[in-house]
């Protein structure tokens, strides 16, 4: 058995130790080879494999096998890798499971049909298709609570209602939604050609994340008038959520829908779960991330990249290399973005007045105002004051972690060595003529 000590980066007081043999390893790769990444797991070895040399260099593969993984979002918050480094806080999938089965018992007026297993990237979000009294088929999805939770159940239900209310036309809205003690849930209609990222890569609602979004799968991408229209249409939701401080920033391909009129934002909902972002490790390590608003601009600017190239992920570490890659007309609000003069995010209002939308129409909200209760407010924004707390505290510790380790970088660099050599050598010099 090989023992595995896990511990959060940013969060030295999360470590736990864990016991798995190559057996295990092996099953968790063979899960996510659909996903198509080459993740470097060492060949079975069938004899001398209690060689010490040989247990040594294995246990280097291994190592290096782990880092691979929990490098990548997709991959070390999916159910396989949770389950593997038991880093889900004791809960399990299938607990999370039985706890969706009970809450659709609780509203008699639907039925489950099935489970969708593995149908999110996340470990914590559950999918099933569900049935209501009248035959017409409905989608649950379900989330679980996560470490920027606020709100007790009842103020969360009270908010949820009044999202209800908002009758924007780029807001997908649901035909129930409720919190209860462990997450919260939506029921929308079943729409057959599942989300724009479904359609990007021509398959159903239903299926594994991982099969149906691996990288040796074809992807479609859009037309330049297709982007600038479905991305005006989410920058008006963005605009209205943000006015009444709503914090979400969960923007992609699968959570919209395309519509005969054009696209409407799914799943805002689950902003007030409290679960992290997928961007949020590349936001950490941007220098322009300091606020909500920049959080949803940066998670808007990877959903037209998404849009453009069909890839989950923008490469931030290489963002110039990237913006080349895309259509010229949209260089310039991808570096707005993620190439900021003076680390300056542009704000919603400068992104819709900008001319790469200028002549697209929309629909305007029919409501001439919005009235949001006081208590509801006050949960939204509480909700957003906790997400940037841990976001700045975890960009600081990041921000220290870096100066440490150029600092390492540079005491163990040649000239630096021979430098230090070079005092050692000359005070003992002086310290033998101060002798003689």
């Amino acid at each position: 058995e090989y023992q595995i000590e896990c511990r959060r980066l940013l969060n030295k007081d999360a470590s736990w130790v864990i016991s798995r043999r190559y057996n295990d390893f092996y099953l968790l790769n063979k899960k996510l080879s659909s996903f198509g990444l080459e993740l470097g797991l060492p060949r079975k070895k069938y004899f001398g494999n209690t060689d010490e040399g040989f247990l040594r260099e294995r246990r280097q593969y291994l190592q290096q096998f782990l880092d691979t993984i929990t490098i990548h979002p997709l991959m070390y918050y999916s159910p396989y890798v949770v389950e593997f480094l038991e880093s889900a806080d004791g809960h399990s999938l299938k607990e999370y499971e039985e706890w969706t089965l009970v809450s659709i018992r609780n509203r008699r007026q639907y039925s489950l049909i099935r489970h969708w297993p593995g149908c999110s990237w996340r470990f914590s979000k559950i999918y099933a298709l569900i049935k209501r009294e009248n035959a017409y088929q409905d989608v649950l999805s379900w989330m679980a609570y996560g470490v920027d939770r606020v709100g007790t159940d009842s103020e969360l239900h009270d908010a949820l209602q009044f999202l209800n209310t908002l009758h924007c036309p780029y807001l997908c809205e649901n035909l129930y939604s409720w919190a209860d003690e462990k997450g919260i849930g939506v029921i929308r209609n079943l729409f057959a050609e599942g989300s724009l990222r479904d359609r990007l890569y021509k398959c159903t609602p239903e299926g594994e994340f991982m099969q149906k979004y691996g990288m040796e799968n074809d992807c479609f991408t859009l037309n330049n008038i297709d982007v600038r229209f479905i991305a005006r249409q989410v920058l008006e939701a963005l605009s209205i959520l943000l006015s009444i401080s709503f914090p979400f920033i969960d923007i992609h391909c699968g959570n919209i829908r395309v519509t005969d009129l054009g696209c409407e934002l799914m799943d805002y909902e689950f902003a007030l779960s409290g679960q992290s972002n997928f961007n949020r490790p590349a936001m950490i390590r941007s220098s322009s991330v300091h606020s909500i608003e920049d959080m949803m601009v940066f998670n808007f600017g990877c959903f037209i990249h998404e849009m453009i190239s069909g890839f989950l992920v923008f490469p931030s570490h290489s963002p110039e290399e990237a913006i080349r890659k895309c259509p010229q007309q949209f260089h310039s609000i991808l570096r707005m973005i993620f190439a900021p003069d003076d680390n300056k995010m542009p704000s919603i209002r400068e992104l819709l007045e900008n001319e790469l939308f200028s002549d697209v129409t929309i629909v305007r909200m029919s409501q001439k105002e919005i009235k949001i209760p006081m208590r509801v407010k006050n949960l939204f924004e509480a909700a957003s004051q906790e997400i940037l707390s841990r976001f700045e505290k975890y960009k600081k510790t990041f921000n220290v972690k870096l100066k440490v380790e150029k600092m390492q970088r540079f005491l163990d660099s040649e000239p630096e060595k021979l430098r230090r050599k070079k005092i050692v050598m000359e005070q003992l010099e002086l310290s033998r003529s101060a002798v003689q």
